[in-house]
C-alpha cells in the first residue's frame, strides 16, 4: 500500500507505521506515479479539503488501471452546508463555496477549511475525470452506537458523510 500526502510531517507519521510499504510527499493533483499503476485508490475525509479536488481526481483516474477503483469518503453535502446554524446563514446548499469552521471540543479547538460542494457538484467532478459511480452509501450510525456516543444522534436523522465507489472507464 502507498501512502500519499502533501504535509511532510503526516506523510512522515504515516511511514513510521506498519500499515504502508512507502509513502510520498505529494499534491494528490500532480501525483508522481506512471499511468495506470494502482488497482485501487482511497480518498478518506481529504477531497473536501483539497483546493483542486478536480485534479486529484483527474490524477487519481490516470494511475488506476482500467476497472480500477476510487473509494471515497467525504463530509455529506447536506452536513457541509451546515443548514439552519444561526452562524452560517449567508450559506447555500447549491452553491460550490469555501467554508471556515471554528470547532471546540473537550477543550481543544480547530479550524477547519474545506469547500462545499453540492451532491451534484461532487458527481460532476468524479464523472469528469472519467469514473462511473457504482455504489453511494449515506452511513447512518446504530442505536448502539449513539448509546456509545450521544453526539452521533443527529446523524441518525441528517448525514453526516457521503462514502462514492466508482471505477475508472477502460481506457
Amino acid at each position: 500500500m502507498t501512502g500519499v500526502d502533501v504535509a511532510p510531517s503526516l506523510a512522515e507519521l504515516a511511514a513510521g507505521t506498519a500499515t504502508y510499504e512507502r509513502v510520498v510527499v505529494a499534491d494528490a493533483a500532480a501525483l508522481p506515479f506512471a499511468d495506470v499503476t494502482f488497482d485501487l485508490a482511497v480518498a478518506f475525509m481529504s477531497l473536501q479539503d483539497m483546493d483542486d479536488a478536480a485534479g486529484a481526481l483527474r490524477e487519481t483516474a490516470r494511475v488506476l488501471v482500467p476497472g480500477g477503483r476510487v473509494v471515497a469518503a467525504i463530509v455529506h453535502p447536506v452536513a457541509s452546508a451546515h443548514l439552519g446554524r444561526e452562524a452560517a446563514q449567508q450559506r447555500t446548499y447549491f452553491e460550490v463555496q469555501r467554508t471556515i469552521d471554528d470547532i471546540e471540543r473537550d477543550g481543544l479547538s480547530f479550524t477547519f477549511h474545506q469547500i462545499h460542494r453540492p451532491l451534484h457538484a461532487w458527481f460532476a467532478l468524479f464523472f469528469e475525470a472519467g469514473f462511473v459511480i457504482e455504489d453511494v452509501r449515506e452511513p447512518r450510525p446504530s442505536d448502539a452506537d449513539v448509546a456509545a456516543d450521544p453526539r452521533l444522534a443527529k446523524a441518525r436523522s441528517t448525514p453526516a458523510f457521503l462514502h462514492l465507489r466508482g471505477s475508472v472507464h477502460a481506457r
